[in-house]
């Protein structure tokens, strides 16, 4: 059996010349998420170009519209500022890549960190430490939390 669900989406137009950035998203994707939380924000990009992509996630955007093509030298009105495969593929990364940085990784460390691990410092009391009290060398010291 077929069923048809209908999913409320959101998407914002990007077709300024300009720095996409600054001017086609301006927060809007922050701001309408937080207006309607329960609708799918997302961002129908005509710029040239792949930067608005990851800065519309990291705002909130998780559906995206990009023209795409196999030649931006064939002839059509759209070719010209869609993406190649390469710039496609380079976008989509760009995306994971903005999705990893604001997804919360607990008690995950990155390779650089596991590297380090060993010399991580963590600033903890050595005496009881009342509410008012300066925190000074005298009552707090550090230690290393992983040996």
């Amino acid at each position: 059996m077929t069923r048809n669900i209908r999913i409320p989406i959101f998407l914002i137009a990007a077709s300024i010349r300009a720095n996409p950035s600054r001017t086609a998203l301006s927060g809007k994707p922050t701001k309408l998420k937080k207006s309607f939380p329960k609708i799918i924000i997302g961002l129908s990009d005509h710029e040239n170009g792949i930067d608005a992509a990851p800065l519309a996630y990291m705002m909130g955007a998780r559906i995206f519209e990009k023209h795409f093509t196999l030649s931006r030298y064939l002839p059509g009105p759209d070719h010209p500022f869609a993406l190649e495969p390469n710039q496609l593929k380079e976008m989509i990364d760009l995306i994971k890549q903005a999705e990893l940085t604001i997804t919360p990784q607990l008690n995950q460390y990155s390779e650089s960190e596991q590297s380090f691990k060993q010399a991580m410092r963590s600033v903890v009391a050595k005496t009881d430490i009342k509410k008012g009290d300066i925190l000074t060398e005298s009552n707090i010291t550090t230690k290393r939390p992983f040996l």
